[in-house]
C-alpha cells in the first residue's frame, strides 16, 4: 500500500553526510534580510493567541496539501484513496493506514 523507504546500506548516524544535514537543520539558510526577519519575528510575537492559532492551522493545512500532492505526483497511477492511505501510513503509521483502508472498504459496500 505505502512505499517503504529503505535506509541505504552503510549509512551511519555519525556519518559526515548526516552531520552536514543536522547542521543545516540547525542553521537554516535564508534569503530574507536580517532586519526584515527580525521585524517578522516581532510581528509574530506580538500577534494574539487567536491569530497565532489561525496561522498555525493555515500552515499545517498547506503542508498537508503539499505532501499529498507530492505523493500524487510521485505515484501518478494511484487514485485519490491510495494517495490518502499512503499519506496516512507515512505520517501516522502503517497499522493506522491499514485500519483506515479496511474501514473505507466497509463504508463503500
Amino acid at each position: 500500500m505505502c512505499p517503504k523507504k529503505k535506509q541505504p546500506i552503510g549509512v551511519r548516524l555519525s556519518s559526515p553526510r548526516l552531520s552536514a544535514f543536522a547542521y543545516a537543520a540547525e542553521q537554516p539558510l535564508s534569503d530574507t534580510h536580517p532586519r526584515i526577519a527580525a521585524k517578522h519575528i516581532e510581528l509574530l510575537r506580538s500577534a494574539g493567541s487567536a491569530q497565532r492559532i489561525q496561522r498555525t492551522r493555515s500552515l499545517s493545512s498547506s503542508v498537508i496539501q503539499l505532501s499529498r500532492a507530492g505523493l500524487a505526483k510521485a505515484y501518478p497511477e494511484w487514485n485519490e484513496a491510495q494517495v490518502l492511505l499512503a499519506w496516512v501510513g507515512l505520517c501516522y503509521g502503517e497499522e493506522l493506514a491499514a485500519g483506515l483502508g479496511k474501514f473505507l472498504d466497509r463504508t463503500r459496500e
